[in-house]
């Protein structure tokens, strides 16, 4: 069996967003896919400054940040996926004899 681990860091970082408003952003960065980093990104308001609505609010901005994260991972790969059934089109058609014209 190949095992691999890949990591995914979170980075939280609360702010005000006009001067008045506060809201907390997350970054979610996956390293070590082959060299490549992927970088997704969420927000949330903070409409209340207690510390059950302040977690709430990072939980919702780190889902967001994941979900951002997947959709991009997903899309990396379709892009990937399509330029090597390309690729693998072209070696066949190359490798093929010629196909008589009929017309």
């Amino acid at each position: 069996m190949n095992e691999q681990q890949w990591s995914v860091d979170v980075r939280l970082d609360e702010h005000m967003a006009d001067g008045s408003e506060m809201s907390v952003s997350a970054r979610a960065r996956l390293v070590g896919l082959d060299g490549v980093t992927l970088e997704g990104a969420g927000r949330a308001r903070l409409f209340a400054r207690h510390s059950t609505a302040v977690t709430i609010s990072k939980k919702v901005a780190v889902a967001r940040a994941l979900a951002d994260l997947s959709h991009r991972l997903l899309r990396s790969a379709a892009d990937e996926e399509a330029v090597a059934r390309r690729a693998n089109r072209a070696a066949q058609e190359i490798g093929s004899p010629a196909q008589p014209d009929i017309g």
